[in-house]
């Protein structure tokens, strides 16, 4: 029985297509596992030390991702007129943004904070009396890690027109002449301040572990191509 090339040729690549998704969700599925274990991990820790500039750094090239997930103090002075506002992010169906303010640290180097989130008419500082133009003595206490990068829907920033989609360390240290800015971004969770924005509830953050549900969707669709091929093609 002589079977179609053609036919033949796009099943075998469709087939080593799927499996090559569903293999790679599996990949997704034992990173996120881990992801949030490291997650769990650092909530139940009872201590949050206080790191500095080097320290932040070397942890930054040392260790992986998972490993960077820990609550950690940070000790210095807020830039408030330096601050970048990151949106549109939503906060409980409402639009807004995510409002990263620098911190001089002590010792030297600075580093950006992630203060939570406000809405469109508190987008600027000059609209949030604790955000008013000038250095603050500050602490913050929150998640450390990686900013998470942005999708292909994402835009790009425009630094020109401070318009910022995602968070890209390089642009806003360039942006706002940040010196030695350090390479992680610190999620608060707690600080001095007691105003009732920025929403740091809003930082909360808990991925999604949907991966082994998409495997199963991959293969099995590999499988029924498969079967599709054989009941066309070779049932006699």
């Amino acid at each position: 029985m002589k079977l179609p090339f053609w036919a033949t040729t796009l099943t075998v690549l469709g087939i080593m297509f799927l499996c090559g998704l569903g293999y790679w969700q599996l990949q997704r599925l034992e990173w996120k596992t881990e992801l949030l274990a490291a997650l769990d991990a650092a909530k139940q820790k009872s201590a949050a030390p206080t790191l500095f500039y080097e320290q932040i750094n070397n942890l930054a090239k040392t260790a992986d991702d998972t490993a960077l997930i820990r609550y950690v103090f940070l000790e210095g002075r807020w830039l408030h007129d330096k601050e970048i506002a990151v949106g549109p992010r939503t906060w409980k169906g409402k639009p807004g943004y995510h409002i990263l303010t620098p911190m001089a640290l002590k010792g030297g180097g600075t580093a950006l904070v992630n203060r939570g989130w406000v809405p469109i008419d508190k987008k600027l500082a000059a609209q949030r009396p604790e955000s008013l133009p000038g250095p603050k003595k500050g602490m913050a206490m929150g998640l450390l890690r990686r900013p998470g990068k942005p999708s292909y829907f994402t835009p790009a920033n425009n630094p020109q027109k401070d318009e910022w989609y995602f968070i890209d360390l390089q642009q806003m240290a360039e942006a706002r002449d940040l010196k030695k800015l350090a390479p992680l971004v610190l999620y608060a969770r707690l600080d001095r301040n007691k105003a009732d924005l920025p929403v740091k509830e809003a930082l909360e953050w808990r991925p999604n572990n949907n991966h082994r549900a998409y495997a199963i969707f991959w293969f099995t669709l590999a499988a029924a191509l498969a079967v599709i091929y054989c009941l066309r093609f070779l049932k006699r």
